[in-house]
């Protein structure tokens, strides 16, 4: 920008004033300039202004998903996200943040009525 201000807002000679002086950069080109001083005019800085799309992890899809997982236990979260029609990565991230964990837990022992007076003698055995 100072260097299209000394160049009295000439943005073909600023880009000669800015290869010279770096010459180890990349070369820019003309309109590089004129880009980067219109934005500075309209947002008041030359980085450029980000599109990024807004959030679907908000509080009313949170409070579907955690009912879905309240009504259904076993349900998997791309059944979650076929149904709740929010993607698998986003109910991920809201079963994450209420604590919920993605594995199913399996028993694969049972215990019975007198396995405790089994580990008594077991323990006695010792």
């Amino acid at each position: 920008i100072l260097l299209v201000k000394s160049a009295g807002r000439n943005n073909r000679a600023a880009t000669i004033m800015f290869n010279e002086r770096y010459p180890n950069y990349p070369q820019k080109s003309h309109m590089t300039f004129y880009r980067m001083k219109k934005r500075f005019l309209q947002y008041g800085c030359v980085q450029p202004k980000r599109n990024r799309q807004s959030t679907i992890v908000n509080e009313e899809n949170a409070a579907d998903v955690i009912a879905y997982v309240s009504l259904n236990p076993h349900s998997s979260s791309r059944q979650i996200s076929t149904e709740s029609r929010i993607s698998q990565t986003s109910v991920m991230r809201i079963l994450h943040k209420y604590k919920f964990h993605p594995y199913h837990m399996s028993l694969y022992q049972n215990l019975y009525g007198n396995d405790f007076a089994n580990r008594v003698n077991f323990c006695n055995w010792i």
